[in-house]
């Protein structure tokens, strides 16, 4: 702050700043600590936190003796929004069977003037469950998760989280809740018996009854054929 022609200002004097947002309603008003200044100058700073909201503010710094009228300057601050990236998915809430994959759509948002491309990375992860980003880095708006769960991957349900990050440090995780179910199947053979003389053939079908949280595919093998016996299993067209 500069001198505006008062005497040097002693340690029983202070500065008021009222800061007044330009064209908005936020106004408040802060006392600095008193300061003796001894020379013709005084040093204002300032900094923002990420509560500061984004706009154009007027400051006023008011000099204030014992003796002398009140002597002011005006100082403008413009605090900008931060660099910075959103991530938005849908879903957020999925049940995967194991041996199973389901997708989920990344929206990309970026604010702030950051314009750069966005990495994404799966976080808190169990062993058995695998995220690929396509793309990653994203330099658009949207990108595509693939979940693969294991077989052997725990029933369950798991809060994993979608990472974004950008040049600079800018990230950003959104929450994704994942369900782990457990895959299941009956086999059924017709007919269940089979009489086949010597040198002869016959066929029985194989029928896999699922239920509606599995669709994976089963690897069928036969144990148990005597001597003399080729058995072979076909998948039906």
């Amino acid at each position: 702050m500069t001198d505006n022609g008062g005497p040097a200002l002693s340690a029983t004097n202070s500065f008021l700043v009222t800061v007044n947002a330009v064209g908005s309603a936020v106004s408040f008003s802060t006392t600095l600590p008193a300061t003796a200044v001894t020379g013709t100058s005084a040093q204002l700073a300032l900094a923002t936190t990420s509560a500061a909201p984004a706009g154009n503010y007027l400051l006023t710094i008011r000099g204030n003796t014992a003796t002398l009228p009140e002597k002011t300057v005006q100082i403008g601050l413009s605090v900008a929004e931060a660099p910075g990236v959103s991530v938005v998915l849908t879903p957020t809430t999925l049940s995967i069977t194991q041996s199973q994959s389901r997708q989920v759509a990344v929206a990309i948002a970026r604010s702030g003037g950051f314009t750069g491309d966005v990495t994404l990375a799966l976080d808190n992860a169990p062993g058995g469950i695998t995220g690929t980003f396509t793309p990653s880095p994203a330099s658009g708006t949207a990108s595509t998760l693939t979940l693969n769960v294991a077989t052997f991957t725990s029933v369950g349900s798991y809060a994993l989280g979608v990472r974004g990050t950008g040049a600079g440090g800018v990230t950003f995780t959104a929450p994704l809740t994942v369900s782990v179910l457990a895959g299941s199947y009956t086999l059924a053979a017709n007919p269940a018996s089979l009489s086949v003389a010597q040198g002869q053939s016959g066929n029985s079908t194989i029928t896999l009854v699922r239920d509606p949280n599995f669709d994976g595919p089963v690897t069928l093998s036969i144990a148990g054929v005597p001597a003399g016996v080729i058995a072979t299993i076909a998948t039906s067209p």
